[in-house]
């Protein structure tokens, strides 16, 4: 699903022949909802400090977000402060690289899931609340749920991904209780369906609100439920997903035959996942498990 919604943005932001396919990036966010809680929930309960997990995202996400900043000053220049995730743009955030700023936001909805945990459903109850109530002014005023990439767009952009991050908590809770999963391929409209959505040409707020809070929902539960037959396929596909949206944009907004910089893209987001991402995040990685270990054996030596 996040290897077929980041090549669904590659194309809106090559061509836009997919018209809508900004409405991928609250899918992204839905699914990180669910995919934060699935792989941390448990290990913030039983220990996982605030800071621990902070680290951890960073290492997540950091990599790819310092290479898509310096490809897209490569391209189209910029300021150095880019390259420290810093926003510069008078009405982008990342003139470079414009989709830095969900990435942004994707580190911030990280750091709120770990704050807001232990507080439990009345915590998120009242972020889904003001997510929805901001979402829904915010699209209605600017016509599209296309938020959160300008400083005139900044705070119902910040509503969009704490509504759409929201749902993905609630579908997790639902899920918990009913983890029930079968190999179906059903499956495989979880895949087609977002296709179909993104590329009907509507510009009505209406249509993006009825997505967002209705269909991708019921589109995440679907792949929820039923795994693809193809696991390695698809294993493969979001495995590189992150790095293609990272870095897609500046390549494909230059002036050359997208016949040639759109699988130029893929080939290079698929080799930076394999020999830059991996091997960086587990070199950061370690590090972060050598200071862990020193903390410890220093607290020990003091304490003894």
């Amino acid at each position: 699903m996040r290897g077929v919604a980041a090549f669904l943005v590659v194309l809106y932001h090559a061509n836009r022949s997919v018209p809508l396919g900004y409405l991928a990036v609250d899918l992204f966010f839905s699914l990180s909802g669910f995919v934060l809680c699935a792989a941390y929930l448990e290990k913030l309960h039983s220990g996982l400090s605030f800071c621990e997990f902070a680290l951890v995202r960073f290492i997540r996400l950091a990599p790819l977000m310092i290479a898509g900043a310096a490809i897209g000053l490569a391209i189209n220049g910029g300021s150095l402060w880019t390259l420290l995730l810093v926003p510069t743009g008078d009405l982008a955030l990342y003139p470079a690289n414009i989709p830095l700023w969900s990435l942004l936001f994707e580190l911030v909805a990280s750091l709120a899931f770990a704050a807001l945990y232990r507080f439990g459903k009345s915590a998120w109850l009242l972020l889904l609340s003001f997510g929805a109530a901001g979402f829904l002014v915010g699209v209605l005023s600017h016509g599209s749920s296309d938020l959160g990439w300008g400083w005139h767009t900044l705070a119902p952009g910040l509503a969009r991904t704490a509504f759409s991050f929201c749902i993905g908590v609630a579908l997790f809770a639902i899920f918990r209780r009913h983890p029930t999963r079968d190999v179906s391929w059903l499956s495989v409209l979880a895949i087609t369906v977002p296709v179909i959505i993104m590329i009907v040409p509507s510009r009505m707020a209406v249509y993006d609100l009825a997505i967002v809070a209705f269909a991708f929902p019921a589109i995440i539960w679907l792949g929820v439920r039923y795994e693809v037959p193809f696991a390695r396929a698809a294993a493969f596909i979001g495995g590189s997903s992150y790095a293609l949206y990272a870095i897609h944009h500046p390549i494909v907004r230059m002036d050359l035959p997208l016949w040639l910089t759109i699988p130029a893209t893929v080939i290079l987001a698929v080799l930076l996942e394999r020999y830059y991402d991996r091997p960086m995040r587990t070199l950061l990685t370690r590090l972060r498990q050598v200071r862990a270990t020193a903390s410890v054996t220093a607290l020990s030596g003091h304490s003894a």
